[in-house]
């Protein structure tokens, strides 16, 4: 399975692909959905995005901006 390298990887470059950067997020979190989606709870969700977010030095808003299947987020 993809870590987060991977993730961080996927989502770096001048102009990052949506479907490139949401498919690896996708492959990395959706085995852990439960867990993130009970964020209010154990805070698992907000912690990941902030570790992708500060070791991969990638812009704040980037996976809200690029990565949503419907209103809710992503669909795994």
């Amino acid at each position: 399975m993809p870590g987060v390298r991977t993730v961080i990887d996927s989502c770096r470059a001048p102009q990052p692909s949506a479907r490139r950067c949401c498919g690896a997020l996708k492959t990395f979190a959706c085995p852990y959905r439960d867990l993130l989606n009970d964020n209010a709870n154990n805070g698992c969700a907000s912690e990941m995005f902030y570790e992708i977010i500060a070791r991969g030095r990638l812009p704040p808003g980037l996976f809200s901006y690029l990565c949503h299947d419907d209103a809710v987020g992503l669909q795994c």
